[in-house]
């Protein structure tokens, strides 16, 4: 049986490949992956949106760099609870 750590990893190295780009065989190649086992869809779909997520925080840095401690606060994204 595969690890958790094992299929994190994989998925990890899916998403990487896939930012940039691709061949429609690399496409195939995930789906299949991901066809493979429920946990590695599981752990892609987990991995992807985590991805997004800081994509969307990063867009929101001031341009000068500076670091606005209030910045999520007057912001429209809900943070997931712990």
């Amino acid at each position: 049986m595969t690890k958790a750590s094992e299929i994190s990893d994989a998925a990890a190295e899916w998403l990487i490949r896939i930012e940039g780009p691709t061949a429609p065989n690399t496409w195939d190649a995930l789906q299949a992956w991901m066809d493979a086992d429920p946990r590695h869809r599981a752990a892609f779909i987990r991995l992807r949106v985590a991805w997004n997520r800081v994509d969307r925080l990063k867009n929101m840095r001031p341009v000068d760099g500076t670091v606005d401690s209030d910045l999520l606060s007057r912001s429209n994204i809900s943070l997931p609870q712990c």
